[in-house]
């Protein structure tokens, strides 16, 4: 069974870009090892347009102290902070 030029081409063209591709992609920056990275720390324009978001929301939303989820949530929020 012989392969015809005309099925071969295209396969061997997919091949070699699909390669090409791969080895030509962006390198992620390498981090020393024992390093921590910075974290991300948001701005003061960032909080103080949270905060507002915050008391936006809680003048139209009712915050329910009292649920199990709400616990739950702020000793999430509390390991975050």
């Amino acid at each position: 069974m012989r392969i015809s030029r005309h099925i071969l081409a295209p396969a061997v063209l997919a091949v070699v870009g699909l390669v090409c591709f791969t080895a030509c992609t962006v390198q992620p920056a390498r981090i020393p090892p024992g390093t921590i990275p910075l974290a991300y720390m948001p701005t003061i324009e960032e909080e103080d347009r949270a905060e507002a978001i915050f008391i936006d929301l809680s003048e139209d939303y009712s915050l329910d102290t009292t649920s199990l989820e709400h616990d739950e949530l702020q000793g999430m929020f509390n390991k975050l902070a």
